[in-house]
């Protein structure tokens, strides 16, 4: 009996190897296909402020210190209006001047022509109380002051100087509105010495962003061309600054700019390494959740993109798309529906890939008087939510 039985056991296992080895040579497949696992491009779930290196592993704050100590220029992008993004230059601005260690500070936020404010800020005559009404903050630059509360405390408490990098935004208009030539010898003086444009990188991105802000549509020539020209003063004049910065002090330089004058290293970057061509310059960009490129910037902080709807919710764009990071109770976004974790697909139709796209979706909802609907999904249900008009005459006292 147990001769019999292993032989019929050897019998039935031959037959199967058989059967598996010609669906295998036929190309057939036993069940449903996988789909194909995607590459790996960041090695861990990041969690709002980790740092990232090159290869998109975790780094803590002191390993990206210490890898920036050796520059002489450290380059800071920020979405202006991401708080996350503040809280982590300040955080690299405490390592980098940490035990008494010196360096320079350039803002791009502030004019050259308020560098007499901040001389007298760094003199402990002007304290950061008063800066806010002294640099003429809301009306200049126009985003929080509490933002940059903690930059100008830590320069405060570490004697680091503080310069006002970028030029003054009334002669950007007047040069946008009227050209150059329409400056006097005061306004002139408050220009780069030379205006370096684009590399075609760089060109090229930002024709990709002005055809965003465009709807879409490609923008004439004239209006592109000035557009570029005012991108390239801006950078020319910050890198020009972030270089007397440094001969001034003979100190390594911090600057703050927004993410496009940093990115890829192509805007100040790129222009100091053409005015110090000795230096060593080196970038960190926020990173926003999207596929993660090491071209980006030598060192990377993770901080979605965020933005507080009047509706009553915040949304986030993050690494699994624009969700809802919070909602406020008895808001408009709380009686129509909208919940925490809500991953929103779709805005008035258009597909939500963007925080931008929820802008354009409420646009044209507002447009035609049209109700604005989401799609969202949460917990593998998928619900459609009614906010209602946002043009109608009620539509003050819906958003409360």
């Amino acid at each position: 009996m147990n001769t019999d039985g292993n032989t019929m056991k050897r019998v039935i296992r031959t037959v199967i190897m058989l059967t598996a080895a010609a669906f295998a040579a036929t190309g057939c497949a036993v069940g449903p296909r996988s789909p194909e696992v995607p590459e790996m491009d960041v090695t861990f779930a990041p969690q709002k402020g980790d740092f990232l290196a090159l290869d998109g592993s975790r780094l803590s704050l002191q390993t990206v210190v210490e890898g920036l100590e050796g520059a002489d220029y450290v380059v800071i992008g920020e979405g202006h209006t991401n708080a996350c993004d503040h809280k982590m230059q300040q955080a690299l601005l405490q390592g980098l001047s940490r035990n008494g260690r010196p360096l320079s500070l350039g803002l791009e936020m502030i004019g050259v022509d308020k560098q007499p404010v901040l001389d007298d800020f760094g003199k402990g005559q002007v304290r950061v109380e008063a800066l806010e009404e002294e640099l003429d903050w809301k009306k200049r630059w126009g985003y929080p002051f509490e933002l940059f509360r903690g930059h100008f405390e830590l320069a405060e408490k570490r004697c680091l100087p503080v310069a006002g990098i970028n030029v003054p935004p009334d002669v950007v208009r007047k040069v946008s509105e009227e050209g150059v030539e329409k400056l006097d010898s005061l306004e002139a003086s408050y220009m780069p010495e030379e205006v370096v444009m684009p590399p075609q990188e760089q060109r090229d991105s930002l024709m990709e962003v002005l055809a965003l802000h465009e709807g879409g549509d490609e923008a004439d020539e004239e209006r592109a061309e000035r557009f570029l020209y005012i991108q390239s003063v801006w950078d020319s004049m910050m890198a020009e600054q972030a270089v007397k910065l440094r001969a001034r002090y003979d100190w390594p330089v911090v600057l703050v700019a927004g993410g496009g004058h940093v990115e890829y290293g192509w805007g100040i970057p790129d222009r100091i390494r053409r005015l110090d061509p000795d230096a060593v310059v080196m970038t960190v960009m926020p990173w926003r959740g999207r596929e993660y490129d090491p071209d980006a910037a030598d060192y990377s902080f993770y901080c979605p993109s965020s933005y507080e709807s009047r509706l009553g919710a915040t949304l986030v764009r993050g690494a699994r798309g624009v969700y809802v990071e919070s909602v406020k109770r008895d808001s408009r976004a709380y009686r129509s529906g909208l919940r925490p974790n809500m991953v929103i697909v779709k805005a008035q139709g258009i597909p939500v890939k963007e925080l931008f796209d929820i802008h354009r979706a409420g646009k044209k909802a507002h447009d035609n008087d049209a109700s604005l609907i989401f799609t969202t999904r949460l917990g593998g249900e998928e619900y459609t939510l009614d906010f209602g008009p946002l043009g109608s005459r009620n539509s003050k006292e819906q958003n409360k």
